[in-house]
């Protein structure tokens, strides 16, 4: 897997490659001389961020495979093409990146412009291509003739703009013709890019004829000095038309640069300093959310609440801030002005207008699917449709379109095998639908059977059909019983987990069958240390858990990681992660955080669960202890025992 190459070697085809989890997995016993010192790097990277090791093991990841590509490629160094080869993983790019350059192993991009790549030296009669000096389009020579006469009696090197070598340079400048040409004729100039020009009559003059002096280059705009000088909003003005605005330019002046901050606005930026809570090593990492606040009260100001979306549009150019900090926070002091479109009432006439054009469409759509039955077939469907609408013969509640077109879909396929052999629904039998049914299983059989019984009752209410060929016809539903999890599967099963919050909650679903549902809403104040008790509400009741010394010992890791990493999180649930620890909302944990735990174990929470319940429905057969122990319903207590002792179910009462 990626063996590496000799040191210096030129790769003939490089090769796009999409590296993942399976890769690593290969590399597993494969190590580098700069391994440790980039695990430390990336330790301290997050600290500095507040980050846990599961963020540090995900960036690790990214590092070897990055070093594994980087050999196989005969490199000293790690570049962006290299880098990206690591898209299988979910992320850790930008956080690689800037290990890599604390280690001093990543090399920049070469920055490549269309003039910046090599031309052919000969040109087939006839091609129409570009200039290899200036880049200029429409010719069928090497150069064109404005490059051709340049070149005579001027130094060749290479160009301070584009970086080019073996080009004919202006003496004072040091500038090739195509970047002198750009530089002299565009207004506003960026070394980024050079634009696209064409040759011959079209092409920008450099070398003019007469007594008018050469026109000096122009000079770069600076954004900086003129949004410097912006003045925020006026106390009590109003806006004429509110168009949503473009920061890029303030985001691109530095910090040094921007507008003074008035007054209130330097106390209003200390005092969100002042709440914001510490992290890991009692270090503040908030920078960058403060100087997102810096950087929208200085052209906004506090004399007038701020719009949600301009908050929001600053925040996507700097995605390292804390944008529901930051909102939570102008929230509290009144100095946010909601987004009317989502948060705002609409009047009952556009309310209406809404759903019209919502059922329009979903008319629409149900016409596009019955024009694919017969004729007879698709106005009996019609006819459905406007019963289900409440416009039958016996009034009733509307049914919504979503749920019309969900049923229609679900039938659509059964209908069109009957329209293909000429019948229509007068003409279906119970053998019709019997077949059907037989050629599907589970969900699929009994959404057909549902949607179907209610077609045919729809129908005969409507006296457009006779029969009802359901009437009597019910599919049996198999009663899924739980299964038990093979050994080999649950050996190691806390070794394969990374990260302590996942090996607490992996605990608690194999030793003491807390769904992972209720495991997320466990509060600080649930665990008893003195006691070895958990309390969980089941329910809304609650019921008492008591924990073994490996659940102990879970426990304590993940209380110790948790008060080490958040230190002031004021959220009250027991999980947290960087997300939610320090959230204004103080929500639970979601559930994909606890999930990727289970991932890595290869079981679902589900499969976790049923197996500690039927092992020890299979020890005791006693569902009154399993009521007691887990907190189950009854009715659940007695299948499990039913299942692990089949020879002692009775028989059900009819």
């Amino acid at each position: 897997m990626l063996p590496a190459t000799m040191p210096g070697q030129q790769v003939l085809f490089p090769v796009l490659r999409r590296l993942g989890a399976p890769e690593l997995l290969d590399l597993a016993e494969r190590h580098w001389p700069e391994e440790e010192a980039l695990k430390q790097y990336t330790l301290v990277l997050a600290r500095q961020r507040g980050l846990g090791r599961a963020w540090c093991s995900q960036v690790v990841r990214r590092l070897r495979l990055a070093l594994a590509v980087r050999d196989a490629e005969g490199e000293k160094q790690v570049s962006r093409e290299i880098l990206d080869q690591g898209r299988g993983m979910q992320f850790g790019a930008a956080a690689a990146q800037k290990v890599l350059e604390q280690a001093g192993l990543w090399r920049g991009p070469t920055q490549m412009t269309d003039q910046m790549r090599q031309h052919r030296i000969r040109v087939p009669v006839g091609t129409v291509t570009g200039c290899a000096h200036c880049g200029s389009w429409g010719i069928t020579t090497r150069l064109c003739t404005a490059c051709a006469n340049y070149r005579a009696k001027r130094p060749v090197g290479r160009c301070t703009r584009c970086g080019r070598d073996g080009l004919p340079l202006h003496v004072k400048t040091s500038l090739c013709r195509g970047c002198l040409a750009f530089v002299r004729n565009v207004p506003q100039p960026s070394g980024a890019f050079t634009q696209l020009t064409f040759a011959g009559a079209l092409a920008h003059r450099v070398i003019g004829k007469g007594t008018q002096p050469y026109p000096a280059p122009a000079q770069e705009y600076d954004h900086a000095a003129s949004l410097s000088a912006c003045v925020p909003v006026v106390p009590g003005q109003t806006a004429l038309l509110t168009a949503p605005r473009d920061w890029r330019a303030v985001h691109a002046v530095p910090h040094r640069l921007l507008p003074p901050l008035s007054t209130d606005a330097q106390a209003l930026v200390e005092q969100f300093s002042a709440c914001l809570p510490v992290t890991a090593g009692r270090q503040p990492n908030h920078v960058y959310s403060i100087q997102l606040l810096h950087r929208l009260l200085a052209y906004t100001g506090v004399e007038e609440p701020v719009p949600e979306r301009d908050v929001c549009a600053l925040a996507r150019l700097e995605p390292n801030a804390s944008l529901h900090r930051i909102v939570f926070f102008l929230h509290e002091h009144g100095l946010l002005e909601p987004d009317h479109d989502r948060n705002m009432a609409t009047s009952p006439s556009l309310a209406r207008l809404d759903a019209a054009r919502t059922d329009a469409g979903h008319c629409q759509a149900i016409e596009v699917k019955l024009r694919q039955l017969s004729d007879a077939m698709a106005n009996q469907m019609r006819t459905w449709v406007a019963v289900r609408r409440g416009e039958g013969r016996r009034p009733h509640p509307p049914a919504d379109y979503t749920r019309i077109r969900r049923d229609l879909n679900v039938v659509l396929p059964v209908l069109n095998l009957w329209s293909q052999d000429g019948l229509d629904l007068r003409e279906i039998t119970t053998a019709h639908v019997t077949s059907a049914l037989g050629d599907r299983q589970g969900h699929q059989a009994r959404g057909v059977h549902h949607v179907l019984l209610s077609v045919f009752r729809a129908l005969k209410q409507e006296r457009t059909v006779f029969t009802n060929p359901l009437a009597g016809l019910s599919l049996t539903t198999p009663v899924r019983l739980p299964e038990p999890l093979p050994s080999d599967r649950l050996r190691g099963l806390l070794d394969r987990v990374d990260s302590a919050m996942g090996r607490l909650a992996v605990g608690l679903v194999a030793v003491h069958a807390i769904k992972v549902t209720d495991v997320a809403q466990l509060r600080m104040n649930a665990p008893d240390l003195a006691r070895a008790s958990l309390r969980v509400d089941l329910r809304g009741q609650l019921h008492t858990v008591y924990l073994d010394t490996l659940t102990l010992r879970l426990l304590d890791e993940w209380l110790q990681e948790r008060h080490d990493q958040w230190p002031a999180s004021l959220n009250p649930h027991l999980l947290v992660t960087t997300h939610s620890a320090h959230h204004p909302a103080l929500p639970p944990v979601s559930y994909c955080a606890l999930r990727r735990a289970f991932d890595q174990a290869g079981i679902t929470p589900r499969q976790m669960w049923s197996d500690r319940v039927l092992d020890e429905a299979r020890q005791t057969a006693d569902p009154v202890h399993l009521v007691h122990l887990f907190g189950i319903h009854p009715g659940t207590a007695v299948r499990y025992v039913h299942t692990a002792h089949p020879d002692k179910a009775l028989p059900r009462i009819r």
